[in-house]
């Protein structure tokens, strides 16, 4: 191999320096996502998501609303994902299986197989330990009753332990008495995985309660593994409370994984105060989506209709969070008007709610009324009692039941009183003549529940009750009703596809911890129990509709509506929305990690077109790019140049060339020698060159392909760089993308679509020639209009018995392995599915590992 460098002038229209480059974050330059050139807010393909609920903290184990949930589930991983049908699916565990280990019962003992190629945020590696320190951390011993946000799931595990460095094993227990238990829910965990090697010196108490979620002294402050990271500035962003700004994480494990990318750069979460706001700010393309209430929902509608609102799109249905909303009445022997806990009593409030005209006029008709404690869309899990058994609105069948319970108005003045007769006062919780009051507490944040309210006052007013409300924040409701020392609320729920959430949080085991009511029934118990330790899932449907059975009868809660989602998303922003009503996993609700609706969201701004080269190849390129075909450099032909944006005086480009090889070979071994040869070869030539992030290998019907990543320091660019080898043509090609540093977030995920969307099209080669890549690299200086242009011509010529690389490149940098492994040689593989990086023997198929190519979109 042969390293060839010549230096000519040209006159350039423009006065920048011209480089074929690529940027990519690499771990040791984590964190330097600000830029004097481009600002976040300012990137073509940054997807920008309205709220009008503020993220209450920046720490899991404290946050609660769904606006802090569904930040979470973007920097931080868990173990399992849902996907677009709302189905558990590996993320950080490959696998999740049940082992069987002697003297367990079956299925008390679950093994989580991880990715190998997960990192964190700052570069350290994720890895066994990080899991079953997060677990342990929320499970055992007194740090449970600390660790209360991932109680739901973590009340049954008894330990986690470390296998090997990519296995940990989790086992469940009654802890009531330390017995195994099966455990029904083992795959599906969602706890989000914070860093070990960050957090492990504090106390648990720190963590529940002090810390305020991100970091001072690292880069960046808030260490993750998931798709976005956060920028420097985080911790202004949240305290001034109008937007957070999320980059998207180069080096995300779902490409080795399972070949997927975000192809947007920032992700900015918007917060609101004004619905109307809101609406004005998407009609003005300043909000790509927004979930709004449902009177301003359905004003957006009609502008849809009328013509005077185009290019946005809306959805309305129930949410895949289980969201809904309920009237909850404090069970514990507390609060100020206790005859609220005969069951009687709440039965014949009950019949005083007519859900059907809540839904109507206060919900706009953008919901459905509430019965079971799982929502209908996941319908397998939700329970719809009969005829017999429902709750008709009824006020005066409601009126004749409080009348027969004992409370009855005595001294004619509209309002009933407790009498002797009543559970109330032979329970000790009021005395004989104490008047029905009630006080009602409702959220600031949802002026509609404030009128549900209103409602319901004069409703229960009919029936003799006299109810009071107040309207407080949020913050402040959570705060009295997780003191158990209120009369009722309206609050609201939500949830996992899978039912062992929600039921938890009505169980005893919940009270302390996520049991805002202090509910309690022997019934419920027993089944909310049986329903955990159930593996056949018919079994276990049984017991999961017998405990919202139980619960819609005892009435502590009174289910509202199930809120439908109301959003509308601009069509001319970002496609690839998909259809939520048949996918509801693909809502931006979806906050489990890794949502499937950003995997396939691609800018409109940066839209691609299909462009072919003389019958040669086809290959995705910018719309608005200048292409120039056929282009001659310094003597050396090349297929095409495109020319892109300025970035700080940088022009971005991309280059492609080719040319014939006898020797091309689709094998891995020949792909990683090219990269590895040609990073030696230009270190051997004095550059100040690297590689970064992690290779990736693809193929497809006619050819084999590598992806890689240069980072250079003078001048600073990184290149991406993809060699694509075909034997039936005995040639090579390469696509070469380049942009100057600070513009790596408006380009990184648009250039891994070109070099992935590659087509050759060409009829079959027979002729001999050496193999020519060429990768042109601009240095220079800029001088009254003139632009000296580096051509560096690479000429590599591999012969069929070079020696096979070594597992890890030879070239500095490091490369995350893949999962799978040869049935020869034992190697660890890269992605791909056909033939191994060590020995090139071809590799059976899945499950073995991924199977295609990236997706071409």
């Amino acid at each position: 191999m042969r390293l060839i460098r010549a230096y000519h002038e040209l006159l350039l229209p423009l006065t920048v320096v011209l480089a074929i480059s690529f940027v990519l974050v690499c771990p040791a330059k984590a964190g330097s996502w600000t830029s004097s050139g481009v600002s976040y807010q300012e990137l073509p393909d940054t997807l920008r998501i309205g709220f009008l609920q503020q993220i209450d903290s920046l720490n899991p184990y404290l946050g609660l609303n769904d606006a802090s949930y569904i930040f979470y589930g973007l920097i931080y991983d868990m173990l399992q994902s849902v996907d677009e049908d709302m189905k558990s699916v590996p993320n950080l565990a490959l696998e999740s299986k049940i082992v069987d280990v002697a003297g367990a019962p079956h299925g008390s003992v679950w093994e989580y197989d991880l990715t190998h190629n997960a990192t964190w945020h700052d570069g350290q590696p994720f890895g066994a330990a990080d899991v079953a320190w997060n677990i342990n951390l929320n499970c055992l011993g007194s740090n449970y009753s600390d660790m209360w946000a991932y109680q739901p799931y973590t009340f049954f595990a008894k330990y986690a332990e470390i296998i090997d460095s990519d296995t940990v094993r989790v086992t469940y227990y009654d802890r009531s008495n330390g017995s195994l238990i099966p455990c029904a829910y083992g795959d599906f965990l969602p706890i989000h995985m914070l860093p070990s090697h960050l957090l492990s010196t504090y106390s648990t108490s720190f963590l529940s309660f002090q810390w305020l979620g991100y970091f001072t002294g690292t880069s960046p402050p808030i260490v993750g593994t998931g798709p976005f990271m956060v920028t420097p500035s985080i911790a202004e962003e949240f305290l001034a409370g109008s937007q957070i700004t999320l980059v998207r994480n180069p080096d995300y494990h779902a490409l080795p994984d399972r070949g997927e990318i975000i192809h947007f750069q920032n992700l900015v979460m918007k917060f609101y105060d004004d619905a109307t706001a809101m609406k004005i700010a998407l009609e003005q393309k300043r909000l790509d989506i927004a979930q709004f209430p449902q009177n301003t929902f359905k004003s957006i509608e009609h502008d849809i209709a009328a013509g005077s609102l185009q290019n946005v799109k809306t959805y309305s249905g129930l949410k895949c969070t289980q969201y809904w909303t309920e009237i909850g009445f404090n069970m514990n022997n507390a609060g100020p008007n206790k005859w609220r806990l005969d069951p009687e009593a709440r039965h014949a409030l009950a019949q005083a709610v007519n859900k059907s005209y809540i839904v109507n006029n206060f919900y706009y008709g953008c919901g459905g009324e509430g019965t079971g404690l799982i929502s209908p869309i996941t319908p397998y899990w939700h329970w719809e009692p009969s005829a017999a058994e429902h709750w008709d609105y009824d006020l005066a069948a409601a009126a004749g039941a409080l009348q027969a319970a004992g409370y009855v108005d005595t001294n004619g003045d509209g309002w009933r009183e407790c009498t002797a007769s009543s559970a109330a006062v032979q329970n000790g919780w009021s005395l004989e003549g104490a008047k029905l009051n009630l006080e009602m507490l409702t959220r600031h944040e949802h002026p509609e529940e404030k009128e549900i309210t209103m409602y319901l006052q004069e409703q229960w007013a009919q029936i003799g009750i006299d109810m009071t409300w107040q309207v407080v924040t949020e913050d402040n409701l959570a705060m009295v009703v997780y003191s158990y020392s209120y009369d009722s609320m309206i609050w609201y729920w939500s949830s996992d596809p899978d039912p062992n959430f929600m039921l938890f949080c009505q169980s005893e085991k919940s009270i302390n911890g996520w049991s805002d009511n202090m509910y309690y029934n022997p019934a419920y118990e027993e089944n909310y129990t049986n329903s955990v330790r159930e593996l056949d899932p018919v079994k276990r449907q049984e017991y999961v509709h017998n405990c919202q059975k139980i619960s819609y009868e005892d009435a502590a809660y009174i289910v509202l509506t199930y809120v439908y989602g109301t959003y509308a998303w601009r069509t001319d922003t970002f496609t690839g929305w998909g259809n939520w009503s048949y996918h509801p996993g693909r809502s931006i609700d979806a906050y489990w990690g890794a949502n499937p609706l950003f995997f396939d969201l691609e800018s409109a701004n940066l839209g691609l077109v299909i462009r072919e080269h003389a019958g040669d190849f086809r290959i995705p390129l910018p719309e608005t790019w200048t292409v120039e075909e056929n282009a001659t450099v310094d003597g050396e032909e090349l297929d095409m140049i495109v020319r892109g944006p300025v970035y700080n005086d940088f022009m971005t480009n991309i280059v492609v060339t080719s040319e014939r090889d006898r020797s091309a070979s689709e094998s891995s071994s020949y792909l990683f020698a090219s990269m590895n040869e040609t990073v030696e070869e230009l270190q051997a030539e004095g550059e100040q060159v690297s590689t970064s992030g992690t290779p990736f290998l693809w193929e497809t019907d006619n050819y084999s392909a590598i992806g890689f990543y240069l980072s250079w320091s003078d001048p600073q660019f990184t290149q991406l760089i993809a060699l694509y080898s075909s034997e039936e043509h005995n040639r090579v090609w390469a696509v070469v993308c380049s942009a100057d540093d600070d513009a790596f977030l408006a380009d990184m995920a648009m250039f891994q679509d070109i070099v992935t969307g590659f087509e050759v099209i060409r009829t079959s080669d027979n002729g001999t020639s050496t193999l020519l890549i060429a990768v042109l690299v601009v240095t220079g200086a800029v001088a009254a209009a003139v632009v000296v242009l580096v051509l560096l011509l690479l000429r590599r010529k591999p012969s069929p018995q070079s020696p096979v690389p070594p597992t890890q490149p030879t070239v500095p940098g490091q490369m995350a392995p893949m999962s799978g492994y040869c049935p020869i040689c034992g190697n660890v593989q890269t992605f791909t599915n056909r033939m191994c990086a060590r020995c090139g023997n071809a590799l059976p198929s899945p499950p073995f590992g991924r199977s295609g190519v990236p997706p071409v979109t």
